[in-house]
């Protein structure tokens, strides 16, 4: 019988293998050099308790935890419950369903969820760059994605976002912004659009002195048409970005009203780097490299 990509990944998640799983993908050093300039060696210690295990110099004996300095260093849970968690998050398990697999809190699995959500944000920023030039098409679009709620649970005001879409590399994202008036969108995309693009809009009339900024623009009325008939302009592309990108957070967090914007990040991620529900191994591993760009060790 198969085993399944949750069943082949979790047999590496036990407290003999975690340690030994957490180094074979650079989460933990496999090597360590003491302050005092010689090697040090992972030695039993029972003066650390959770991983019954230490860096251990050999010559002047300083003793030191295999977590210091990695994603693992401050929590104290053991390392194959959190790499179990992290393979949750990756492979979308819901996180009450995650608590009950691992043995943890609910309010511990949310947290670690949090933590992963951001790598997601910490890989975005890293990897961001302006989108278009010249022979691209970018379409940019602005929505009311959500509703924020003060601390009592009530609506205190709007959330406008505005979202582009590289019709040509097809790569999009999402930023917030504070209303839609031209200096706020023209500002957006000059910080997210290369001078040169060609941008298709909607006919808001903030979005008409795109021109004098160096873009081509074409404009779509979505009263009428889907596409301009006679320029062919459309926004077909950011839209179906919004739906997908959508459909991800209310996944996560039930409803799009509920959401925070980490969980936009999320969406924003899985989107990026193709993180598709059939391959959750190859996700996770890619998950992982992104860990170590921000945790290396």
């Amino acid at each position: 019988m198969a085993t399944s990509p949750r069943m082949e990944i979790l047999l590496n998640f036990t407290q003999e293998k975690g340690l030994q799983y957490a180094q074979s993908k650079q989460l933990v050093s496999t090597q360590k050099i003491c302050d005092c300039g010689h090697s040090m060696c992972i030695r039993p210690s029972a003066a650390f308790k959770l991983d019954t295990v230490c860096w251990r110099c050999t010559m002047c004996g300083t003793r030191m935890s295999v977590r210091k300095g990695t994603f693992f260093e401050k929590s104290k849970l053991h390392i194959h419950t959190i790499l179990q968690i992290m393979f949750d998050f990756v492979s979308q398990t819901p996180v009450t369903t995650s608590a009950n697999f691992s043995g943890v809190s609910t309010g511990v699995a949310i947290q670690w969820f949090e933590y992963c959500r951001d790598i997601c944000t910490s890989k975005l920023l890293k990897d961001k760059k302006k989108l278009g030039g010249t022979g691209h098409i970018v379409e940019v679009d602005e929505s009311l994605l959500f509703k924020r709620k003060n601390n009592v649970g009530r609506v205190s005001r709007q959330e406008w976002v505005i979202g582009f879409y590289d019709r040509t590399a097809k790569l999009g994202f999402l930023r917030q912004i504070p209303d839609r008036t031209a200096v706020t969108l023209e500002a957006a995309i000059l910080e997210n659009v290369e001078p040169g693009s060609t941008i298709f809009t909607d006919e808001w009339r903030s979005y008409s002195r795109l021109t004098s900024l160096g873009y081509q623009h074409g404009t779509v009325n979505h009263s009428e048409h889907f596409v301009d008939p006679v320029t062919g302009v459309c926004t077909n592309s950011i839209e179906g970005y919004w739906s997908r990108i959508k459909r991800k957070v209310k996944h996560v967090s039930g409803s799009v009203g509920n959401m925070k914007w980490s969980h936009v990040d999320e969406a924003m991620y899985r989107e990026a780097y193709g993180m598709k529900t059939d391959t959750a191994i190859r996700n996770f591993n890619l998950f992982l490299t992104h860990v170590t760009e921000k945790y290396p060790v």
